[in-house]
């Protein structure tokens, strides 16, 4: 199936922002080699995120302000110099480096998602946000292992300076990437009069769109961090879980994907299949077996594989383009919170409940939030196009 010339801009650039976190998956093997104590180590990997959630309304901001090639670049040409201080061994140098690098890759993703709203019609979103999304699975099949070979073959400086890299790579290609051009509306995009945060705020959508990117974060980070270290618990090897997911959800992806967010309301695709994904969460949470734990990954990859795609294509359905860079920046800043609060949680409950415990009631309660924010939230304002079938209409 042919794809539009802008597809390939924006692929490129969500592959290079998620190879920038791919980056660090390796990381805290090469901490434990330096000697760093569990906390510090903890301390260096969080705080990329905390960075990267202080930024987020920056990221809005500089939109408005540059542009998104201006934001992209700046952004990425700062984190690439703040990312030379990986090459330190110092607690305190790596600290701060982490935490300039999340904040940069936090503009350029604000940047990133509010170009999407503006340049993909509406015509086209359940098509090509399928497909878009296969961006942020691809980097961990190329950087992961790249990662690995540089650390494993005892390249450990050019492993250190990759997140460098990527960031220049990613100034270099904004520069030469087309403007935004039109919004999703047909309008121009230039001069236009940006809507204010009271305006946002005020709108019903808004909150629909918050509360259901925040739980879809709870429990898709629940599920992706926390399962295999259940798994590890009961003597299993974790990758099972993850080798279930990922080529499912590729698969879906790849094939069904375009045609359910085409043909069915986006907010309805997005909360039957989101349901699914907590599902999967309270399988895994019962499970005892290796069979049960591929079942929970095959039925969480299955899921995963429409819901985001489904609730990436409805930021630019709720925000109009006046407003798509503050509303990209609170949709990241919601999507920011779970992998922030939810260690908190499972460090208070997982004595008293178990792991178990804990992964089940995130399950129960996704399970019955997610109708609740359909039928409360989603149903009744009216969205510009919440299938490609109205768009073109």
């Amino acid at each position: 199936m042919r794809l539009p010339s802008y597809f390939y801009s924006i692929f490129t650039l969500t592959f290079c922002a998620h190879s920038l976190v791919s980056a660090s998956y390796v990381l805290p093997s090469l901490l434990l080699q330096m000697d760093f104590g569990s906390w510090r180590m903890g301390v260096v990997m969080s705080v990329f995120y905390v960075g990267a959630t202080c930024a987020r309304p920056l990221g809005g901001w500089m939109v408005e302000r540059v542009g998104v090639r201006g934001a992209v670049t700046g952004a990425a040409l700062l984190g690439a110099a703040a990312g030379l201080g990986y090459l330190s061994r110092n607690f305190c140098a790596l600290m701060l480096a982490r935490f300039l690098v999340g904040m940069a890759y936090s503009v350029v993703y604000v940047a990133i998602t509010a170009y999407q709203g503006l340049v993909i019609p509406a015509a086209e979103r359940g098509r090509i946000f399928g497909y878009l999304c296969l961006g942020s699975i691809l980097p961990q099949f190329v950087v992961v292992p790249l990662s690995e070979f540089l650390i494993d073959r005892g390249f450990i400086r050019l492993f250190m300076m990759l997140s460098s890299a990527i960031l220049t790579a990613l100034a270099l290609y904004a520069l030469r990437m087309p403007h935004a051009g039109k919004g999703a509306t047909g309008q121009a995009v230039t001069g236009v009069a940006w809507g204010s945060w009271g305006e946002l705020i005020r709108r019903r959508e808004t909150w629909a769109l918050l509360a259901s990117i925040f739980t879809v974060s709870l429990t898709a980070t629940a599920a992706i961090q926390y399962i295999p270290n259940l798994m590890r618990g009961l003597g299993f090897r974790g990758t099972w879980f993850t080798w279930a997911l990922t080529p499912v959800s590729v698969l879906v992806r790849v094939t069904l994907c375009a045609w359910l967010l085409t043909s069915f309301d986006r907010r309805t695709s997005f909360c039957f299949w989101a349901v699914g994904e907590a599902l999967s969460l309270l399988l895994a949470a019962s499970s005892k077996q290796i069979p049960w734990f591929v079942a929970a990954g095959m039925l969480f990859g299955l899921s995963h594989g429409v819901d985001y795609p489904a609730i990436s294509a409805l930021v630019p359905d709720v925000f109009p383009p006046r407003l798509l860079p503050k509303g990209s920046s609170l949709y990241l800043l919601a999507n920011d919170l779970p992998p922030i609060l939810l260690p908190l949680l499972i460090g208070a409950l997982s004595e008293r409940m178990g792991l178990d415990g804990v992964l089940a009631v995130i399950g129960c309660f996704a399970i019955g939030t997610f109708p609740v924010i359909y039928a409360t939230l989603w149903r009744h304002p009216p969205l510009r196009a919440q299938t490609n079938k109205e768009a073109r209409a």
